[in-house]
């Protein structure tokens, strides 16, 4: 991969900053497409390797921004409200089961289902790859495993040294032919 075209370096320290100069980004990301493809792999390495100096609070809001966009915010908040309804309902207590345990105790406890194979009896614990067996079992148990995920979705910021070696061709990037930038 060719080096990016030397360019003046553009700081952002605020949004207004970002917004501002966003159609410069949106040029830069275009006249460099192997690097705009590595956005997947860390989307402040890419601006860095582009002449775009994000302060610690932008660094942070790209991250935060990437990693729960505000779909997926919108979404989990959704999906805990209909969560906690429902287990109010069932349980008398409108918390989302997250630990083993406490999953165990709401499937064979509450929701009376029967321990499936390999599990001879009811469990006191339930691994997180365990709820998936149950998942068509119960509505709520849906409403669960979509929460699981959509609640760790988002993008990996990769360290240095995987985007590096992205960068340098040593691994390859599969998912993205082309990408173009817009404003």
């Amino acid at each position: 991969m060719k080096p990016p075209e030397k360019m003046p370096e553009l700081s952002i320290e605020a949004r207004r900053d970002l917004a501002m100069h966003m159609k410069e980004i949106c040029r830069r990301l275009n006249a460099n497409p192997e690097i705009a493809k590595l956005l997947l792999v860390n989307p402040i390495y890419v601006l860095e390797d582009l002449g775009v100096r994000l302060n610690q609070e932008m660094r942070d809001h790209v991250h935060n921004t990437f990693h729960n966009p505000p779909a997926k915010q919108r979404r989990l908040a959704e999906l805990e409200t209909e969560l906690k309804a429902e287990l109010e309902q069932i349980t008398g207590k409108p918390e989302i089961p997250v630990s083993p345990e406490h999953r165990a105790e709401l499937l064979f406890q509450h929701l009376k289902l029967t321990p499936l194979a390999p599990e001879a009896t009811q469990p006191a614990r339930l691994e997180p790859g365990r709820l998936r067996a149950y998942g068509s079992q119960h509505p709520l148990l849906a409403r669960l495993l979509e929460y699981d995920a959509v609640r760790k979705g988002g993008l990996t910021f990769h360290p240095r040294e995987t985007y590096e070696a992205y960068k340098r061709g040593a691994r390859k990037q599969c998912w993205l032919d082309s990408i173009t930038f817009k404003v």
